[in-house]
């Protein structure tokens, strides 16, 4: 492209002009001011024979001239450098040069067209969009192309995919430079594992980048807002935080990766209406939300729901085969690694040798749908909660631990917690397979009936006691033996609550069409809480203290209860008057962890609580009653949580204006536990608390 038309001073004095000298070795020079140059064509002589050629080749006329002043007009122009090709890799700018109203004037005195061009001129010598510019606040790594960026290795080096950065930068908001090199082995499916992303620091504070990474960053990053979305999609994990998998799918991301190796490993198919991830998705998102597979196919992006029953099959499937082998069964442990789920609290409360082997063992209802199959639909019916269930025989360790749930099994009256348990005891590759003499069995009262025959296999077992036929009460004895027991098998009742809390598919009603899969997805998901969920019992100071106490006071007798036996302090007298304000000042100070120890456990905190909220509402009433004669003793009545015609009367002796646990020096309540002096009954922890609450208040 030419430049026609003569160049004012005044034009040139407001404009710069850039151009290439071709004729100079493509020699740039900056653009000065005219008027201060000197006369080039003297100093530089060789430049008055080159001046002709230039204004012939430019068209720029060194002698005065008129020119129309449309001319003038629209002069702004990209011209490519004609000393290069045409990637334009120099440009030359020409800049607009607008036209005064007056007439263009001529130049008074020769300036040579060198002088001209040498102000005219500049080079560009960076590509288009190849321009570094510094991008404040965005962190960054070192470039690193001959290295893995993360583990510095040589080997096996690869590209990183867009994803993987784009994934990161999302979520961690680190940008890795395109160039750099990372190791296969820190990428999974096109993104980075978890385990590489803990490695990956940001050490500068800065990014630089060009245009054209710039620009395909932002492309990149459009084309992922603007891909169709699927309501749930774990094809896309930056979109998920670690919250989000919980909440869908109960387990966190390296545990749902985890299993999604096991998929991998297994040469599970993928097909065209679902990727591995997402088949996996939808297995755990109906153990953990127990939705419809019509629900799940919208919310999946899948058109056929047929594909929805499939998926659960095939996941369940490979994962029963392949993973639950390894975290459930009475064969994946030896007797080393099981004995490692053990707690020496429970061999000193039950006074055992460690090298003795415990087990808690508890029946879970599982309800279920009532079948169209007439004889399941009788053999799952049961008359004790009226409804249609089935019941698995969970057997766990005393750390949480669960080692296997046997079952399932019908709940009618031929399965009761006893038959089932004898069922289990005449299998081959049963229980007995890992039990051994001198071994403990940690039971209920519905086991009552098989003990004998536990007992001839030379296995000790543990059960609460049963009130006799006329007996109101548990004796001292009978209540503090029976508190060790509760105080061990709280484990296996939070088993069986954590697996309902956690997946809700075996808390709700279960659909028909899951019947002949429910064992397989029951083992399933109790073996992902042994693999990826903590311990339920980590023994801490606490626990070996309870222990102590338990295992040295089970034999001390309740001299609270003989007092009021021997005078009668449970009639109605009138030497029981109603408490008042200074009397309730005279009761220990206690602190909440003393209290715990005296309760030794936390469920009688919790169930005081409730007594006392409900007594403090106004619906029912803490009635106190101190005795005229004897100094440090209370009576309270209770209302019972059971019946409204029930209440409990209890009584509390304790040192006056003392502080600290020996002030209390002893408890006894009405209720059938209330004689134990193992802890106490939840009625004298809400007394306790109440009484505690009112010093805090005052």
């Amino acid at each position: 492209m030419k430049l026609r038309g003569p160049l004012s001073p005044k034009t040139l004095r407001s404009e710069k002009v850039y151009h290439q000298d071709r004729t100079q070795n493509n020699t740039c020079l900056p653009v000065a001011d005219v008027t201060s140059a000197p006369d080039l064509s003297v100093a530089v002589p060789e430049f008055n024979q080159q001046s002709e050629e230039y204004q012939r080749e430019l068209e720029l006329p060194m002698e005065k001239d008129e020119v129309e002043p449309q001319e003038y007009q629209n002069l702004t122009h990209v011209v490519p450098c004609e000393s290069q090709s045409q990637d334009a890799s120099q440009l030359i700018l020409v800049v607009d040069i607008q036209e005064s109203e007056q007439s263009v004037p001529s130049l008074d005195s020769q300036i040579s067209l060198a002088s001209i061009v040498s102000r005219r001129i500049i080079s560009s010598p960076v590509r288009r969009g190849e321009v570094p510019m510094i991008l404040p606040g965005i962190l960054s790594v070192p470039t690193s192309e001959s290295r893995c960026f993360i583990c510095q290795s040589k080997e096996g080096r690869s590209r990183i995919p867009n994803s993987a950065r784009i994934d990161l930068f999302i979520r961690a908001r680190i940008h890795i430079p395109e160039k750099n090199r990372v190791c296969k082995l820190h990428l999974l499916q096109g993104y980075f594992t978890e385990e590489a992303k803990t490695f990956i620091k940001a050490t500068k504070p800065d990014t630089e980048v060009n245009g054209q990474q710039v620009s395909k960053w932002l492309n990149e990053l459009a084309d992922r807002l603007i891909q169709p979305r699927r309501p749930i999609d774990f094809n896309l994990p930056s979109q998920l935080t670690e919250g989000d998998f919980k909440l869908l799918t109960g387990i966190g991301e390296a545990a749902f990766n985890h299993l999604l190796e096991v998929l991998r490993e297994s040469k599970m198919r993928e097909s065209g209406n679902r990727t591995l991830r997402n088949a996996l998705g939808i297995f755990l998102v109906t153990l953990r939300l127990n939705l419809s597979q019509r629900v799940l196919a919208f919310l999946f992006g899948i058109p056929n729901q047929s594909v929805i029953s499939e998926t659960i099959d095939a996941v369940s499937q490979v994962l029963s085969d392949k993973f639950v082998a390894k975290h459930l069964g009475y064969q994946h442990l030896n007797r080393e690694e099981l004995m490692t789920k053990m707690c020496s609290t429970y061999h000193t409360i039950l006074e055992r040798d460690l090298e003795d082997l415990i087990l808690i063992l508890d029946g879970t209802y599982l309800y279920v749908e009532k079948s169209s199959d007439f004889y399941l639909q009788r053999r799952s019916y049961s008359s004790h909660k009226h409804r249609n269930l089935f019941k698995p025989m969970v057997v766990t360790a005393p750390n949480g631990y669960v080692i296997e749930a046997d079952g399932l099994y019908f709940s009618d009256g031929l399965n009761n917690d006893a038959k089932i348990l004898n069922h289990m005891l005449n299998q081959a590759h049963s229980i007995t397979s890992i039990l051994q003499t001198r071994d403990c069995l940690v039971l209920d009262r519905g086991f009552r009936d098989v003990i004998d025959i536990i007992e001839e296999m030379g296995i000790q077992t543990f059960m609460p006691h049963c009130l006799k036929k006329g007996q109101t009460q548990f004796t001292m004895q009978e209540a503090n033996e029976s508190r060790k027991i509760t105080k061990l098998r709280w484990v296996v009742e939070s088993v069986n609550g954590r697996l309902k809390g956690v997946f809700t598919f075996f808390y709700d009603v279960i659909p028909a069409a899951y019947f002949k899969k429910l064992n397989r997805f029951l083992r399933i998901a109790l073996a992902i809480q042994n693999a990826f969920f903590p311990p339920l019992l980590t023994e801490t100071e606490v626990h070996i203290r309870m222990a102590e106490a338990m295992k040295n006071h089970d034999e001390e007798a309740n001299e609270v209860q003989e007092k009021v036996q021997r005078l009668e302090l449970d009639a109605r007298s009138p030497v029981w008057m109603e408490a008042t304000e200074n009397d309730c000042l005279e009761f220990p100070t206690l602190t909440m962890e003393e209290l715990e120890m005296i309760a030794l456990g936390p469920y009688q905190m919790k169930m005081g609580k409730l007594y006392r909220e409900e007594h403090l509402d106004g619906s029912s009433q803490f009635k106190f009653y101190v005795h005229k004669d004897l100094t440090g003793l209370i009576r309270v009545r209770l209302q019972s949580r059971f019946s409204k015609r029930q209440s409990h009367l209890l009584w509390v002796e304790f040192t006056e204006w003392s502080n600290g646990r020996d002030a209390i020096r002893g408890y006894y309540c009405r209720c059938k536990a209330g004689a134990r002096t193992l802890g106490c009954c939840s009625h004298v922890a809400a007394v306790s608390e109440l009484y505690l609450c009112i010093y805090t208040l005052q």
